[in-house]
């Protein structure tokens, strides 16, 4: 009984973790303009890049998160979303930032409300709906609660200490997962 809560309480985190870090771009958006020195369009063009790997990712989804196990999949996930802070935090380039808005579009798709959904129709079919309007919840609060901390952190540490701390946030994730998953 209590390792089918704690999973839960996992997939919960991860969930909040992996879309709050997708949410990040969006509150940082004036920020990432003046950084790479480009129109706010090119920024955009970011978000469709995470948009169409959301999308080619979904439709390799079940073959991935299968192959892989739901906690294989988990952890990919947040190699991907630090991958996505990395390279922002190490190129000026807007090529970098639009390659991580793809990982994170990865991350989006693959490791959070997909893997928790096969993962708790798996193990936990018997609560399957509470459990999984439980992990979107806590999605649409990690968006939102992302939001809210990155305009913190864009205005006391900047745009990279932002995107660093966006990596200890994937490494929290992976600590989760081995945890709790």
């Amino acid at each position: 009984m209590m390792k089918k809560y704690r999973s839960l309480i996992g997939c919960m985190l991860i969930t909040m973790i992996h879309t709050g870090i997708n949410s990040v771009a969006t509150a940082a958006m004036p920020y990432l303009r003046e950084y790479y020195q480009c129109e706010l369009s090119t920024i955009i063009a970011g978000a469709s890049s995470c948009s169409f790997a959301m999308f080619l990712a979904g439709i390799l989804g079940v073959k991935v998160i299968t192959g892989l196990k739901p906690k294989g999949a988990f952890y990919l996930s947040s190699f991907f979303a630090a991958a996505y802070a990395i390279m922002i935090l190490i190129s000026n380039q807007v090529w970098a930032f639009i390659l991580g808005c793809a990982f994170i579009g990865l991350t989006a798709a693959w490791g959070s409300h997909a893997t928790s959904n096969i993962y708790i129709h798996r193990f936990h079919e018997e609560h399957a709906a509470f459990f999984i309007a439980s992990i979107s919840t806590s999605g649409m609060i990690g968006g939102a609660l992302f939001q809210f901390i990155s305009g913190k952190l864009l205005s006391l540490y900047g745009l990279r200490g932002l995107y660093l701390t966006m990596i200890g946030a994937s490494v929290l994730a992976a600590i989760i997962i081995t945890i709790l998953v």
